[in-house]
């Protein structure tokens, strides 16, 4: 048999089976179910990726571990690092993880930060239990501070804490303000990503924790809620998770009027 006809032979059996797995795979498209939002995006999702070259977003960024796990933490202080007690605890190994585990990686973007930082040690409120995950009767005391082992924030800055009591949200009724959140999100996770207008809409726990409306899910534990204050944003809460608040689902952060306290439990 000629060699010209073999190699044409073989040219027409593959393209008939590209052309084959190409009308399959069309076939089976319509039918592909779309993909599921992440659990805290309600309604539609207003995330957007924002640069973090530029103050106060590269006072942002992810705090990685070394076991896989990341969290969102925002530069408080020079050194001090503002994060979720829950992102600190290794599920696995069913402990604390050692401050060593930490880094802080400075207005991370696609792969890349400004800086990174090693973490020295860290503070965490003592009324967080030692347990997996964050639990709904501890979301108020979920919160800690890691101390970095030199300055980040006299290059990068920081962002102040001020806070928001039931007296600002707006009108008589106390219906709500608008404020921001910025994060890491898991689906999102190479991009800071901003909800630029969400709301604070009332105060839960006799005041321990505040509801909110920001787009925020796995990845964005430890990230800010921010309100303007004059030309600056300030850090008014801090997003911890989720609750059902009112017959509704709301993201849930600390007050800033708790984390203005010290916390006392060291590691």
């Amino acid at each position: 048999m000629p060699r010209s006809f073999l190699i044409a032979s073989r040219l027409i059996f593959l393209v008939a089976s590209l052309a084959l797995l190409a009308a399959t795979a069309f076939a089976g498209s319509p039918t592909k179910s779309p993909a599921k939002a992440p659990q805290g995006i309600v309604g539609n999702d207003d995330r957007v990726a924002v640069e973090t070259t530029e103050f106060p977003w590269r006072a942002i960024g992810r705090i990685n571990m070394v076991n896989g796990a990341y969290c969102t933490g925002t530069l408080i202080g020079p050194s001090q690092v503002l994060t979720a007690a829950h992102c600190l605890w290794d599920r696995r190994g069913q402990r604390w993880a050692p401050p060593d585990w930490l880094h802080f990686l400075a207005g991370y973007q696609r792969g890349g930060a400004l800086a990174s930082f090693p973490v020295a040690s860290y503070r965490r409120a003592a009324e967080y239990p030692a347990v997996v995950g964050n639990r709904r009767d501890h979301l108020a005391s979920d919160w800690a501070i890691l101390e970095l082992e030199q300055p980040a924030g006299d290059d990068l800055g920081f962002l102040t804490l001020e806070q928001l009591v039931k007296s600002d949200l707006n009108g008589e009724a106390n219906e709500s303000i608008g404020v921001q959140q910025a994060g890491y999100s898991r689906d999102m996770s190479y991009v800071l990503s901003l909800h630029p207008d969400c709301q604070v809409v009332g105060f839960a726990a006799d005041g321990a924790l505040m509801a909110h409306t920001c787009d925020a899910t796995e990845g964005d534990s430890g990230s800010p809620i921010l309100c303007r204050r004059g030309d600056d944003l300030a850090i008014v809460g801090l997003h911890v998770g989720s609750i059902d608040w009112k017959g509704r689902t709301f993201g849930v952060a600390v007050p800033a009027t708790t984390l203005i306290g010290p916390a006392n439990d060291s590691h």
